[in-house]
Parts: C-alpha cells; structure tokens; sequence
C-alpha cells in the first residue's frame, strides 16, 4: 500500500499501482466508458453531464500507473440542471461512484479510497457538509457512508423519477466538531437488501424518518439471502 501523491489526496493510502487525481476534460471518454459498466449506457450519465461535473464541481479518477481508470467518483459544489436537488452554499454533494467490476478490484478498498477523496475535495474547496443520497436497499453504500459519519435525514419518494426503485434516503454530515448525539429511542427496519425495492423497509424508512427519527447504521444479517436492517435512532 502507497499514499496518492496528488496534492490533496496525499494522505489516502492506495494500493500499489493506483493513484488519485483530478478529472479534466480529456477523460470525459473514459468516465463514460466506466460509468456505462458501473450503471448500464441507459442509466449512466452522458457526456454533457460529464462535463457539467467537472466544470461545477470535480470527477476523480482512481487510475493504475499504466493510465487505466478503475474508479471515478463525483463531488458538485454548486447545482445543475441534471440533478434534481439544489446544493446550498458551504455544501458538497457527492452524485455517484462507479469501479470497474472486474474481478481483480473486488476487496481491495475502492469504494473506502473514493469516498476519502471526496471527503478531501469537499475540506479543499472550503465546504462545511457533505449530503448525498443513497438507495435504502443498498447495503455496502450505506455500510459505508455511516462508517464515515454520514445520517440519514429524510426519505425522498420519486427522487430520480416514479417508483419506488427511484426513492432515496438522503443522507448528511458535517465537517464541523459535533458532541457525539445519544440515541434513547432505537428502532431497527428489516430490509432485503439487493436491487430490487423492498416496498415495507421503503414504508417503515419513511414514516420514522417523518417522526424525526434518523437512520444511524446498516447491518447484514444473513450475506447468502442478503437480508439485513437499517437501524434508526432518536
């Protein structure tokens, strides 16, 4: 394991090989190419939004010494057309991460590494939060964003169209020193995690997070049937 040796990233320990850096507009190629693997060309972002990315906020680029892009992550600082959310000033909003599936990067970190390089843009750029949103069926992304500080504040019905495969749990954290919140009312949703919608975890989320409850940390309980519980506090 190395430390990236890009400037900002410099303290995110990387595998051997692979370094951090920022996108420009030569990558645009290649990012679409690895969203497309990421998300499917039908669902992926197109090469405008790319460029939107990179122009009003930053795409990052996990790479390989010989130049292969193996994971690309995107922060916004301020909104565009595409996204369907306004980012508020002092704000990063962290839209998507995409990695190369081949077998090769599974269990070696990638997910962890980009979201310490957004977390280093954001401090960078001067912002004060961090939000992003995430599917409540999605359990390594939200293993992983509570791990880092994120909670889940609000349930989004219809977020990135109808339906339910469209909602999202929206989730934020501060950069600022906070006294660290003990939760007395503690509530645990069963989901089955997976890619396809959980209609009960979707209704449970939604009316606790209603109640002012807020969602603090994700557990796999059986990884073969892929069954687990989002936990909410308050």
């Amino acid at each position: 394991m190395t430390q990236s040796k890009t400037g900002m990233f410099d303290h995110i320990v990387v595998p051997n090989g692979l370094s951090l850096r920022l996108a420009t507009s030569a990558d645009v190629d290649g990012i679409k190419q690895l969203d497309d693997l990421g998300f499917g060309a039908e669902h992926g972002f197109s090469v405008e939004e790319i460029r939107a990315l990179i122009e009003y906020g930053a795409v990052i680029l996990l790479r390989t010494d010989s130049g292969q892009v193996i994971g690309e992550t995107q922060v916004l600082l301020h909104s565009i057309p595409q996204l369907p959310y306004t980012v508020e000033r002092n704000e990063a909003y962290y839209y998507g991460t995409a990695h190369d599936p081949d077998r090769r990067w599974i269990g070696r970190g990638i997910g962890s590494i980009l979201a310490a390089a957004q977390d280093a843009f954001a401090l960078k750029s001067g912002a004060k939060r961090a939000s992003l949103t995430v599917r409540v069926e999605n359990y390594p992304s939200l293993r992983l964003r509570f791990n880092s500080g994120f909670r889940g504040l609000r349930y989004i019905l219809n977020f990135y169209g109808e339906g339910l495969t469209n909602a999202r749990l929206f989730m934020t954290k501060s950069f600022e020193a906070q006294a660290q919140k003990e939760y007395r009312d503690v509530r645990e949703v069963p989901v089955g995690f997976g890619d396809e919608p959980d209609p009960d975890a979707h209704a449970q989320a939604s009316d606790l997070l209603s109640k002012d409850y807020v969602a603090i940390a994700a557990h796999c309980l059986d990884h073969d049937k892929r069954i687990g519980s989002i936990r909410f506090g308050k």
